[in-house]
């Protein structure tokens, strides 16, 4: 029947083969941007051209306002000349991130190049998610587990109670309660071979490879 524990022999297998996983694991996934780097804006006759990482986008001119779209959703700046000290002065918009699902604007200023040529370099906000998973036997046999997250705390809504092992199948559970046993957050697949733990967190970002953060290395790990 669905919500009976395991008998006391399975539950102790595993047990003894999830213990083997006890330590820290460490786990993170990078999202960009990709779009980065120097930013140049040219007039040719009557056409504006601004080129960045490889992409190329033609820009409309509003009075002193300058404005650009990347094909694709990859980026976007708007801009102001500044006669007077002949540069643009303006904003980068990026794509908006897996770590907190917003856009974010970076300022960006473009200084004289040569002629009718303005450069300046866009440094956006790196996408990236943490994961700590920390294991450790606990008296009764059974191996908990914590789950966190530096970046958003996000550890507090996958709240990981324990752990299980079958083979090379690893699941994440919360607490039980009332007698009933936690449900599964998480599936993962641990490679003995290669010392990682394969966890795939739907609406984070997919798939986190954790390997163990040795003794002596160090972590921003803090409990």
């Amino acid at each position: 029947m669905a919500g009976l524990a395991p008998p006391p022999r399975a539950r102790a297998q595993q047990s003894n083969s999830a213990q083997e996983l006890a330590g820290l694991w460490e786990a993170k996934n990078r999202f960009g941007p990709d779009v980065r780097g120097s930013l140049t804006i040219r007039q040719t006759d009557d056409v504006w051209e601004a080129e960045i990482a490889g992409h190329a986008a033609q820009a409309r001119l509003s009075g002193a306002a300058i404005r650009f779209e990347l094909a694709g959703g990859a980026g976007e700046f708007e801009g102001q000349f500044d006669a007077r000290r002949n540069r643009i002065t303006g904003h980068w918009i990026q794509p908006a991130t897996v770590q907190y699902g917003s856009r974010f604007v970076s300022p960006v200023t473009l200084d004289r190049a040569g002629r009718n040529s303005w450069r300046g370099e866009v440094a956006p906000l790196d996408d990236a998610l943490t994961f700590y998973l920390l294991v450790k036997q606990r008296v009764d046999g059974s191996v908990g587990a914590f789950l966190r997250n530096p970046e958003r705390n996000l550890g507090r809504f996958i709240r990981v109670d324990h752990l299980e092992r079958d083979g090379n199948v690893v699941k994440l559970f919360a607490a039980d309660t009332a007698g009933e046993k936690g449900r599964a957050l998480a599936l993962g697949k641990y490679d003995a071979e290669s010392g990682v733990i394969s966890f795939y967190f739907q609406g984070r970002g997919g798939s986190y490879d954790f390997r163990r953060v040795g003794a002596d290395e160090a972590s921003d790990f803090y409990p």
